[in-house]
């Protein structure tokens, strides 16, 4: 059958390289915490009755300069476009999901 037989257990075909992620975890937090961000301010505009134009526009220029941040080291070359789509975009976007269905659930107070 050869390596492509192996698939799933065939290490040179892995879409995620864990070394790659052990070295840039942490370049990816702020794009990981950034919907938590986004759905205090949504409570928070909920519980007061208002919103704030300059905490939203201050919350669009944090999120522009983490995901240019992020993706730095894909531009660079240092990491696989699957991990930068992974845990950059991929990570966020269903912690994104779980928090908006937590929303949903929980109301506003």
């Amino acid at each position: 059958m050869g390596a492509a037989g192996n698939w799933p257990f065939y290490h040179d075909c892995d879409l995620i390289d864990m070394e790659g992620f052990k070295e840039h975890w942490k370049i990816y937090i702020p794009s990981w915490v950034f919907p938590f961000i986004v759905i205090a301010n949504v409570f928070y505009e909920d519980s007061t009755g208002k919103e704030s134009l300059l905490i939203n526009l201050f919350l669009s220029i944090c999120f522009f300069t983490a995901n240019f941040c992020v993706m730095n080291p894909y531009l660079k070359g240092n990491v696989k476009l699957s991990e930068a789509v992974v845990f950059w975009a991929l990570t966020p976007f269903l912690v994104w999901v779980l928090l908006v269905q937590f929303r949903l659930m929980h109301g506003s107070t």
